[in-house]
């Protein structure tokens, strides 16, 4: 398992350090337009999409060949694709909590306004992988380019609006905790999913 998230981890490191560049920048931009939440999570939503790249590399390079190979493939396979998400979503958070906690030092920013920002990166962060990897796993990058582009669309527009409604850091008190734990449901379910589709396909 091991061996398949550090080839992801160097795939990314090679072709989308930019992206993590452009993360950071929204990150900082949230900060400085009055602690808007709407650029914050527009940077994990940004990084998420990487996760389907992976996949197309894979397949480009018949990786997924080897994969089938092995003994558990499929199952480490899939579950590579989810965890380097994972990761890179750990990443993104902690950045955008060290940002914030020097905020907290000098009393301008609530630590629950906080908790309430970062719960909404962790939702974003497992947001589109979610729906579109078992697209991708079922039909494959190609096939699977259309319903992951329509569900990639819907779930940009969603966070747009409500990022506009609740940029200003409006959720009930509860929601940060909420919103966690069902995105982490979500994504357990969608793991299972395409878990599920990927042991039974054939090529």
């Amino acid at each position: 398992m091991k061996e398949f998230i550090k080839k992801d981890m160097l795939y990314i490191r090679a072709y989308h350090k930019l992206n993590f560049v452009i993360a950071l920048f929204f990150v900082l931009v949230s900060v400085f337009l009055n602690d808007n939440a709407f650029f914050a999570v527009y940077a994990v939503l940004m990084l998420s999409l990487i996760s389907l790249s992976l996949i197309n590399y894979d397949e480009s390079e018949q990786f997924i060949y080897y994969a089938l190979s092995i003994p558990e493939g499929r199952e480490k396979f899939v579950a590579s694709k989810y965890i380097s998400n994972i990761i890179m979503s750990i990443g993104i958070v902690a950045v955008t909590a060290l940002i914030y906690t020097t905020k907290l030092v000098g009393n301008e920013k609530s630590v629950e306004d906080v908790l309430r920002l970062l719960s909404m990166q962790i939702f974003a962060s497992l947001l589109l992988p979610t729906f579109i990897l078992p697209f991708n796993f079922a039909l494959g990058v190609k096939k699977g380019r259309l319903p992951s582009v329509l569900a990639a669309g819907v779930i940009f527009g969603v966070t747009t609006v409500l990022g506009l409604e609740y940029g200003g850091g409006d959720l009930p008190a509860f929601m940060p905790l909420l919103i966690a734990l069902i995105s982490l449901l979500l994504y357990a379910g969608s793991f299972y999913i395409s878990l599920t589709i990927y042991k039974k396909k054939s090529f």
